[in-house]
Parts: C-alpha cells; sequence; structure tokens
C-alpha cells in the first residue's frame, strides 16, 4: 500500500519551471510552466545549495511525491515567483515516497 501526502492538504496552485541549464549570455533555461497543486509556508531556515554556499530560505512549498523539481528551478504561488534551493524527498510509512519538501528563495 502506498502512503502519500493527502491531496486535501494541497490547497494551492502554483506553476513550476523546472531548471534547464544556463545559456551563458542568454541567462539560465527553464521547461515550460507546469500547473501542480501544492502548499506554501513561510519558513526561514538556514539551507547549504549545491555549492556549498549558505542561505537563508523564506519559504517551503509541499508537493505530490511525482513532481519532478531540481534547485534553480523557479516556484511560482500567489503571484509570488521564488527559486528553488533544496528538493528532499520524504518518505512514509512503508518506505515509499510521501511528499516533496522545496525550500525556496
Amino acid at each position: 500500500m502506498t502512503s502519500r501526502i493527502p491531496r486535501w492538504t494541497l490547497r494551492q496552485n502554483g506553476t513550476l519551471e523546472v531548471y534547464q541549464g544556463d545559456l551563458g549570455a542568454g541567462g539560465p533555461s527553464y521547461a515550460q510552466p507546469v500547473e501542480v497543486i501544492c502548499r506554501l509556508e513561510s519558513a526561514r531556515k538556514l539551507v547549504i545549495d549545491q555549492n556549498g554556499n549558505e542561505l537563508a530560505a523564506r519559504a517551503r512549498v509541499f508537493l505530490e511525491p511525482t513532481v519532478t523539481l531540481t534547485p534553480e528551478s523557479r516556484v511560482t504561488v500567489d503571484g509570488v515567483t521564488y527559486r528553488v534551493l533544496d528538493v528532499s524527498r520524504m518518505i512514509g510509512p512503508g518506505g515509499h515516497a510521501h511528499h516533496l519538501e522545496v525550500m525556496l528563495i
């Protein structure tokens, strides 16, 4: 039996743009926006990014475990666009992915 985050806890709509790389002078490249259900919380937390830099996250978003998201991606909720610092796949009872917790700046 798979245990996943209950859909009723994901009460907001958001847009994800997955980071695809840096084009140099052209700036970062993102995939086409994808609509998702989510839950956004204000959260002040120090996070170490993939380059070893310590940054202060200002929000956390919870997503279904099937979502694909990487650091540097963009998440927009309630008209505010955030940058992804860290993505954690949370494991629930039974050892299956329960949800994603994504720290945002």
